[in-house]
This record gives structure tokens, sequence and C-alpha cells, in this order.
């Protein structure tokens, strides 16, 4: 019995490969519109006149211009000042299509795919050999108990390598289609309120001002001066949220686990927080109430909310943990407390402008990417105390106007007590609708509030 062997497929390098792409792209018009709607990166590429003109046709994309042979030759060679460069480029432009032809473009997105792929295992494998290094000087490091300098560097770069090899989804449809698909889940929407694309605020009021919630997919700011109640406000929206079923996520940076618990123990006892400090002046029928409480709420809604301390969280890190607990717990809505203390995504503290706006561009695509409401607390500028009327703006984001433009939702706090210790409005925090997406904006809404208690009641 004789028996074939079907001969390997012959090896393309890359230099061969990238000049497929570019003689596809200039001569084949379904390639060329293909790279419109998804604009090539130089740096995926060696050659640098591939590398050039790849520059040139996302420019001409940028102003609006049709980037057809003729203008990709003018932008390298003006007419009527390099006419010998300029006869020269279309004569090794043809040459190209002869030697390269261009190719259909399902293979074209082949060769972009193994392009991309060649790329990303080489710069992963100078990471993992530049990690070697690093773990080796970190365990002759003095200060080896410290230090994450090999951790945050894989992290990091390995984020940075996935990001650009995953190609992104290209959601498009026409209008009829589209339109027919929105009324379908419309209809399943109405059906199923789990679909819904918000998780509640635990507060009717708040919600029906959201309409309908924290949005799914969106990262939304509570913002506030120091003493104001970021925190309790934040615990308050979770656990009643968490009595409505949702599954919640509390993220604390800035406060530890057992100072979150206390809270949270003072709120769902009623029982004030100075005797949860000091469990001396606490009553005997008060010590029945908080067995009473944590058996009763564990039994209830306890294993709705989960709390995590960290020292310092990056936006990776804080992907890696959504992760987890959605895929163990079903979490669909996760605060961090709070935002301008998050590390980038290299692990070092914000300082500069771009580094907050880094973070901000991560936490939009991370909801967006994970499905989740986002909830960050965040710090107010100075400037609010300058003004005879301290009640918060959106302008007064501390550190980066991308936090105010990146943000679904921006949710002010203000108690005029904190300035005012004779008003009359003692027990009142306002919750302040700045910003709002899908909702109505600048509204102004009074609840009632007891911070001995650490609580939250619904609208006064």
């Amino acid at each position: 019995m004789s028996t074939t062997t079907q001969a390997p497929e012959p090896v393309i390098t890359t230099k061969r490969r990238e000049n497929i792409i570019l003689s596809s792209f200039i001569f084949n018009k379904e390639c060329r519109e293909y790279v419109i709607q998804n604009p090539l990166d130089p740096n995926t590429f060696d050659g640098p006149d591939v590398k050039k003109m790849i520059g040139i046709f996302n420019g001409l994309i940028r102003n609006g211009i049709v980037p057809s042979l003729e203008m990709l030759v003018e932008q390298h060679y003006p007419k009527d000042e390099n006419e010998a460069d300029r006869n020269r480029l279309i004569e090794n432009l043809n040459y190209l299509k002869n030697q390269v032809p261009p190719v259909e473009i399902e293979l074209f997105k082949e060769h972009l795919f193994l392009l991309k792929k060649h790329r990303f295992l080489s710069l992963f494998q100078v990471i993992l050999l530049d990690t070697g290094k690093k773990i080796q000087e970190e365990l002759r490091s003095p200060s080896f108990k410290k230090e994450q300098i090999s951790v945050n560097y894989l992290q990091s770069n390995l984020e940075a390598i996935f990001e650009q090899f995953t190609p992104e989804e290209i959601k498009s449809l026409n209008l009829s289609d589209g339109l027919t698909k929105q009324f379908n889940l419309i209809l399943e929407r109405r059906k199923n309120p789990e679909l819904s694309d918000t998780v509640t605020s635990g507060y009717d009021s708040l919600d029906e001002i959201m309409s309908g919630g924290f949005r799914k997919g969106n990262f939304s700011l509570i913002c506030a001066r120091p003493a104001m109640g970021k925190t309790v406000t934040m615990l308050n929206l979770g656990i009643e949220a968490a009595k409505k079923g949702k599954k919640v996520l509390f993220i604390s940076i800035e406060m530890d686990l057992v100072q979150c618990l206390q809270r949270v123990f003072s709120k769902i006892s009623s029982i004030k927080m100075k005797k949860i400090l000091q469990p001396d002046l606490l009553h005997t029928s008060e010590i029945e109430t908080l067995k009473k409480v944590s058996q009763d709420v564990g039994k209830m809604y306890g294993k709705n909310f989960f709390i995590e301390e960290v020292n310092s969280i990056t936006s990776i890190q804080l992907e890696s943990r959504i992760k987890f607990y959605q895929k163990h717990f079903g979490v669909e809505l996760v605060f961090v407390d709070y935002i301008q203390i998050m590390r980038t995504r290299e692990g070092k503290q914000p300082k500069e402008t771009s580094d907050f706006s880094s973070i901000s561009a991560d936490l939009r695509e991370l909801s967006k990417a994970l499905g989740i409401a986002l909830v960050l607390g965040a710090q107010l500028s100075r400037d609010v105390e300058k003004r005879e009327d301290k009640r918060p703006m959106d302008s007064d984001l501390k550190n980066s106007g991308s936090f105010e433009q990146d943000a679904c939702t921006i949710i002010h706090l203000y108690r005029d007590s904190v300035y005012n210790p004779d008003t009359e409005d003692k027990n009142i925090l306002e919750i302040i609708i700045g910003k709002n997406r899908f909702g109505t904006g600048n509204v102004n809404v009074r609840f009632g509030c007891d911070y001995s208690t650490q609580s939250i009641g619904e609208a006064a």
C-alpha cells in the first residue's frame, strides 16, 4: 500500500507577509475598506517603508480623505517638488503589486492575525526574559518582603500585550436590523427584569433619576470633600442593593476591613458607632441585638455583599478581582473607595494629570468589557471651600478632567452641618446628581441621615 505525505506549507517570512498586507490594502478595495474601519498600528510592522505608508494612510483617514493610491503618493512626494522620487515610488508600488499580488479579504485578515501573533510572541519572549532577571534581582534584594517588582512588571506588560493582540469585536448593524434587535431586547427585558442593563442603587428615588439605577458597562462617581461621608454612602448603597437581591462587591483601599464591618454593623443594628468602637459601653440588650442582627442578616442578604480590603490596586488587579467575584458569585455592582488612590498600571502612585487620565480610561474600558456597574468614590478639590455656596459641582473633581468626561453619572454629597453647625438641616444629606448620561442631571435630592449609626434613609 502506497502512502502519500502532504507537503508542508511554505514558510512566509515576516517581510513578505508585511508586503502582502501593504499590497492588499493599497490595491484591493475590500481590504482597503476593512483597514479604513480597523486602522492598522504601524508598530505591528518592522519595515520602515510599510510603517510610513500605514502612517500616511491613517493620517488621511483622520482628515476625512479617501486614501487612494494617488493620495498616498501625493502625501509621500507632492507634485512638482519631487517628481523623480514620486515616479520612482509609483514604479515600486506597481512592482510590489506584480511581485506580491493583493489577496482577498479573508486571507488578508489571516495575514494580519499571523503578523500580530508573531509580534505578540516576540514581545512575550522579551518580557519573560526580563521578568527572569527581575526575579533574580528581587530574590537578592534586602527589601524582598516588601517588593513586588517582578509581579507588577509582568502583570502590566502582559496586559498591554494582550490588549494589542486581541482584536476588538466590531459591532455594527444597519438601522432596520438594529431597531428590530433593540425592540426584541426591550420585550425580553420587560418579561425578565434580570436582563436589565442597570443595577439598583438600593434607593427608589435615586433609581428613578438614574433611569433604573447604576448602568452596567459604565462607571459612576460618588464625590465629596472629606467628612461628607463617601464611605458611609457607598456602604449604604451597597447594603440596600444587596437587600434587593443584587450581588455587590465593596473594595476598600482607604479603610481596613474591620473598620468597614464596624460601620456596617452600626447601620444594620441601629446601634451608635461610638458603642461599636467601645464595646464596654454596650448594654446587655444591645449585645443581644448585635447577635440577632448578625444571624438574621447572614440568612437574608449577607451572602449578597462582599467586602475586600486592599493596600493598593491597579486597574489590572481590579479587573482580576472583579472577574473572580463575577465567576464565583455573580457580582454585578462594584464599589471602589476611592479613585484617586488607585495605582497606575505600573503600580506607581499617580502624580501627573496623564496618570489619572490613564486610570480613568482603564476604568471605562474595564467596566465596558466586564459588563458590570462600577461605582468609585472620588475626592473633590479645595475650590469648593472658596465659594459661598459650598455645594459641589462636576468641575470640582480633583486631579483630572478625564474622570468628569469618562464617568456615566457623577453624584456629589453635601451636608450643611459640616460647614454650618447651627443649621436646621443637621440630619440631612443632599445627594446632588450632576452629570447623568442616562437620566436627569443637576438634580438635588435630600435624604435623611444619622451618621451616629452610619445610616442613610430614603429621600426626605
